[in-house]
């Protein structure tokens, strides 16, 4: 799965979730209203079961933007 396929399929993910269809793709969260608590909780395991991976705590701190997120994703599915 290439970057841009993957970044296409988290802002999907991240739009649907979040309920923001406009979501730009270098988002912060500090910058998006319904990116709350409840949210990024429900992001997570949308991550998660769309892209058969876990999250470690230490990666779910950097959860501050759509770039971030991206990172980890990248990184997980080229480890695996």
């Amino acid at each position: 799965m290439t970057e841009e396929i993957l970044r296409q399929n988290l802002l999907e993910i991240m739009r649907t979730v979040l309920k923001v269809p406009d979501l730009s793709p270098h988002a912060e969260r500090q910058a998006v209203a319904q990116w709350d608590s409840l949210r990024n909780i429900e992001l997570i395991f949308a991550l998660e079961d769309a892209f058969g991976i876990e999250f470690t705590a230490e990666e779910l701190e950097t959860f501050t933007s759509v770039d971030a997120i991206l990172r980890i994703l990248t990184k997980k599915k080229n480890a695996a």
